[in-house]
């Protein structure tokens, strides 16, 4: 990206191009704002004037959440105003004429931040003070449409897995929050009958995972609760705690609803990426494994009532905790799309979105990705040695993110090692096994992302559910 500023019909350059380093640009009173995650030393602070100049060593990508400074027209740095931060990841940026408006994830959790700017003494913008917009803690923000620059009101949508969304109005100079509209679910739901909360979970390797947790007010802690786990863990995605029409119903069914914010994703910033990447990719399978293994310790629930779901990438990782744990954490998983065939897709750049993928998985002709890739390649480590977990995968021939044959390769995998353990089994574990299910669903007509449209999302949902309560029934016979 190459920024340009115009001035009397020239066209100068504000901010060239720089290994590693992103930004986005605003103005504020005739000064330029620059929304980056570069030109910051080790003792940036909302006093110090870092240069900017290309002679600066370039930041890592990624090493480090966004800050925002103040930049002049001749590329020097007046002020820096938000100073990154490790446990604060900043998401969007409104610009108004007395305050500049911050969405961001503060250690996993959502927030607005409402700064006051005005022009300091030697005329440079300066924040003189803050708010945080008084919302619950657990949900997901969304930025409304704030066109009036000399306005004094702030809207925004916010959502909670038991909160059907509201829009809200924020005052930023009395600080008053109203509710200005509410978009009514269809269904019945009673809101106060339910708690959502964050959890933080230890992972093998010490980190703490956030996981959110959704169930009724009066659950017990008994190990008798179905629950439903939620993944993703990849491109810094974030598995946003938001109201769904489809969690509402299963709550009402008595389910608990978990979702887990395993490395790979954003819900910790660019770091909390950075380590489930590449490399690192089995820091996110490792994190499930804790996540599943804390609602066990907990006596939330038991591996035969665990289910969990996951698309894409984060097949991969449910696939792979299969292969490691069989069904001693998990009883039963719904895998759409699942990308679970890395190593052979990534070694064949002719695919559509195979070198895209490099910044993700990394490219395979280096000995030390290939090596890194081979260990949790869910096709590479089909186990014959335990029973999986009941599964459900889908795929679709009109899919070019995740091809047909990569989910294919893997169940006709597991098949074969079920078939060659039941050989050697005894009589018992042949019958448990021949209750075990390995199903797949194979569109002609859908896409990556599956049916469209409302009803075809509920058919979609109404048949997983199906599917995990018939698998959750035949666990329970073998406890």
């Amino acid at each position: 990206m190459v920024i340009f500023w115009y001035l009397e019909s020239e066209v100068k350059c504000l901010r060239k191009r720089e290994e590693g380093v992103e930004y986005y640009t605003d103005s504020w009173n005739g000064h330029w704002l620059l929304i980056t995650n570069g030109g910051f030393d080790s003792s940036s602070s909302s006093s110090s004037s870092p240069s900017l100049s290309s002679s600066s060593p370039p930041s890592p990508v990624n090493s480090r959440n966004y800050g925002v400074i103040s930049v002049s027209h001749d590329r020097e740095v007046r002020s820096v105003l938000v100073s990154p931060s490790s446990e604060v990841q900043i998401n969007d940026v409104d610009i108004f004429a007395n305050w500049i408006v911050l969405y961001e994830r503060a250690n996993s959790l959502p927030r607005i931040r409402v700064l006051s700017i005005s022009n300091s003494l030697n005329g440079s913008p300066e924040i003189t003070a803050e708010t945080v917009v008084p919302l619950p803690e657990v949900g997901a923000i969304e930025a409304g449409i704030n066109l009036d620059y000399y306005g004094k009101k702030l809207r925004f949508t916010f959502s909670s897995p038991i909160q059907h969304p509201r829009i809200f109005d924020f005052d930023m100079e009395s600080k008053e929050l109203k509710c200005i509209a509410e978009k009514k679910p269809q269904i019945h739901f009673e809101e106060t009958a339910y708690e959502s909360r964050r959890v933080m979970v230890k992972s093998f390797d010490g980190a703490l995972v956030p996981m959110t947790l959704v169930h009724s007010k009066d659950m017990r802690l008994d190990s008798s609760n179905r629950v439903i786990v939620q993944v993703y863990g990849a491109y810094g995605h974030c598995v946003e705690a938001e109201w769904r029409a489809e969690t509402a119903a299963l709550l009402r069914l008595g389910w608990v609803i978990c979702l887990a914010h395993v490395r790979g994703g954003g819900e910790k910033g660019r770091s909390w990426y950075d380590d489930g990447r590449l490399l690192h990719k089995y820091k996110g399978i490792n994190d499930l494994a804790a996540c599943t293994k804390y609602l066990s310790d907990e006596k939330i629930s038991k591996p035969s009532l665990i289910g969990a779901t996951a698309a894409s990438a984060g097949g991969l990782l449910l696939a792979a905790l299969a292969n490691e744990h069989g069904r001693s954490l998990v009883g039963s998983m719904v895998l759409r799309v699942p990308f679970v065939d890395v190593l052979s897709a990534m070694s064949d750049p002719t695919l559509p979105l195979t070198q895209h993928e490099y910044d993700e998985f990394g490219n395979p002709s280096d000995l030390e990705i290939r090596k890194a890739i081979a260990k949790y390649d869910p096709y590479q480590n089909v186990q014959g040695s335990h029973r999986y977990p009941h599964m459900l995968l889908t795929a679709s021939l009109r899919d070019i993110r995740v091809p047909y044959w990569g989910p294919l390769k893997f169940v006709a995998k597991l098949r074969d090692a079920k078939r060659r353990q039941n050989s050697t089994s005894k009589s018992d574990s042949k019958k448990k096994a021949a209750n075990d299910l390995l199903l797949l669903r194979l569109d002609d007509d859908r896409g990556h992302f599956g049916e469209m449209g409302r009803s075809g999302h509920v058919r979609e949902k109404a048949f997983e559910i199906a599917f995990l309560e018939m698998a959750i029934e035949r666990s329970s016979k073998d406890d």
